[in-house]
């Protein structure tokens, strides 16, 4: 099956949530349920798939001040038109500052994906993890 855009894949589904930042991982078992469902997927080089995820409310509140920043780690094993997808989709950024994060963590062996308060910075992290990239994040206080 050659590579459709999204919109043309899933045409039921609105293109906002297409470009939806919130993602989550689904096992082979739910591949198939996903793309029955109309959510948007991209399939991941190990043959897993990555479907749009539900946001949950935050189980505890944190101070509007407390911001942490997210970086990405260089890897040996990620294509560069992986990764960049894997940002514009989790992190909800352009493909020019997808490429720009991209060839910085290459160069740099790591780039600051950006800073974002404690719970969106959370998010960020784990869905980065879950496309299998390599991402810390650290409070920006600790950085200057």
């Amino acid at each position: 099956m050659g590579c459709t855009p999204a919109h043309a894949q899933f045409p039921n589904v609105p293109f906002a949530i297409l470009r939806s930042p919130a993602v989550r991982a689904c096992d082979a078992t739910e591949s198939s349920t996903a793309a029955s469902s109309n959510e948007p997927v991209l399939i991941l080089p190990s043959g897993g798939v990555y479907a749009a995820a539900e946001v949950a409310p935050d189980s505890e509140v944190m101070s509007a001040s407390e911001e942490y920043s997210v970086f990405l780690m260089n890897d040996g094993f990620n294509m560069r038109e992986y990764v960049s997808r894997v940002l514009m989709m989790v992190c909800y950024v352009d493909e020019a500052r997808a490429e720009r994060i991209m060839m910085e963590a290459n160069w740099e062996y790591q780039a600051c994906v950006g800073t974002y308060e404690r719970p969106v910075a959370q998010h960020v992290l784990d869905g980065l993890r879950k496309a299998g990239l390599e991402a810390a994040m650290a409070p920006s206080s600790d950085l200057v």
